[in-house]
């Protein structure tokens, strides 16, 4: 029996003192790759990760193409917590390793790397820098990242996201009064084909309908499995709010509970919020959401938290921004572009009045209030909000609240008085059976 063999005995039989000693005397003898290896195992065996470490770099100066002693390290990297270059250290071996190993190493793989789909408006750039981080700090730490953009530009370079990027949402943009170009995707392929772990979505209003608002539940429908995280860049409807009441101004008023109704709605319905610190973990947490922190030192936990969590099921309800466009759909589907901006405007007010005709006083608030959600800090007073406020005066008159109601009233009063000269010249739309409406930005 030679000395390499009585040392895997030894080790075998439970003396991994006596098998170290013997490959360090076969290493004093002649340094190998193989034997520096063996060393580093038993090492790592014992709980002395350092000393394992430095035996299989070693091993791996001596022979960069020991794929065994690349995917222990890979393995060792794994336990430390070092994932991106255990990850590295894994795949570029795995596929020259016998079956059984590659089956133990793509589990290992499955255990620390996730698949994240992240969502947002536009590629983003430097103005987005918390973006921007976290897929930089989500690839640091090993893991897939795909992203989509809702929005796409000509000749757009997404080469510093480092990536795979689908851009350009065909079904998505003409909603938003955007042209779209061929559809070269669609979410259910990316959600197949991608089988994500995690999706996470960016949230505001710039755009009239916000991200969650757009995939969430579709993401529900085609990818169950798939948790689903919002990222909070900012509290917007925190931020609409301190302006309605530094102004005073009833519109900026309603377009701030738009913005905190919608804002809560979606991280109802979402799994996860991302928030940027612990405050917010708090205060989510008194509304029953439950959150994690963005910050790079822990994501890793945040991921955790999101990845082993059970995902929500898919709900009956739509969200109440996009109501309009289930109830609407071929009417809107017959427009486009800014047409289709202001029949959606339309629809809003028409949806509120069978509301309001059915008892439904809250739900018809809530149709009037996504007018001023919609058209955010541009809403200014034109006679085409005379219609609009006047169904608020009644929502508020039949909740009870006089002193709202007499606002509003007040308000569509002054919207007669307020860019006369915009009259003649506001885009119009007129639907089958119902009434000549236009709305003014």
């Amino acid at each position: 029996m030679t000395k390499h063999d009585k040392a895997v005995d030894a080790f075998h039989n439970g003396q991994p003192e006596q098998a170290l000693r013997l490959f360090e005397e076969l290493l004093q003898e002649q340094e190998t790759s193989e034997l520096w290896n063996d060393w580093a195992t038993i090492q790592a065996a014992v709980g002395n990760v350092t000393e394992a470490e430095a035996g299989l770099r070693r091993a791996l100066q001596l022979d960069s193409q020991n794929h065994p002693a690349k995917a222990d390290l890979g393995i060792l990297m794994l336990s430390k917590g070092e994932n991106a270059q255990g990850i590295k250290l894994i795949e570029e071996c795995i596929s020259l390793l016998p079956t059984q190993q590659q089956e133990v190493l793509q589990a290992a793989l499955r255990s620390v790397q996730a698949k994240i789909l992240i969502i947002n408006d536009v590629v983003p750039n430097e103005s987005q820098a918390d973006v921007l981080q976290i897929i930089k700090n989500l690839q640091a730490l090993g893991h897939r990242v795909t992203f989509l953009s809702r929005d796409k530009t000509r000749n757009e370079n997404t080469s510093h996201l480092g990536s795979r990027v689908y851009a350009g949402d065909a079904e998505r943009l003409p909603s938003l009064g955007i042209s779209a170009a061929s559809k070269d995707w669609s979410l259910p392929e990316v959600l197949e084909s991608g089988r994500f772990n995690l999706a996470i979505l960016t949230h505001n209003f710039t755009r009239g309908i916000s991200v969650p608002e757009h995939y969430l539940d579709a993401i529900r429908r085609h990818s169950p499995q798939t948790r689903i995280a919002i990222l909070e860049e900012a509290q917007h409807g925190a931020a609409a709010s301190d302006h309605a009441r530094k102004t005073q101004q009833l519109r900026h008023h309603e377009l701030a509970e738009d913005w905190s109704q919608r804002e809560h709605e979606a991280y109802q319905r979402a799994d996860l919020v991302i928030v940027p610190n612990q405050q917010r973990i708090t205060e989510l947490a008194v509304q029953g959401i439950q959150a994690a922190l963005a910050q790079e030192q822990a994501l890793s936990q945040t991921l955790s938290i999101a990845t082993n969590m059970a995902a929500k099921a898919l709900r009956r309800d739509v969200f109440s921004m996009t109501l309009v466009d289930s109830i609407y759909a071929q009417l809107l589907d017959q427009t486009s572009g800014e047409t289709r901006v202001y029949a959606r405007l339309d629809f809003y007010i028409q949806l509120a009045e069978q509301l309001l005709r059915h008892g439904k006083t809250m739900p018809a608030r809530d149709q009037l209030r996504h007018i001023f959600g919609w058209l955010g800090e541009q809403v200014k007073l034109a006679p085409a909000l005379a219609q609009p406020l006047g169904l608020l005066k009644r929502c508020y008159r039949e909740l009870g609240d006089e002193a709202m109601a007499a606002r509003c009233g007040e308000e569509a009063r002054r919207c007669f008085t307020t860019q006369r000269s915009a009259q003649t010249n506001a885009p119009a739309i007129r639907t089958k059976d119902q009434p000549l409406i236009s709305l003014i930005v």
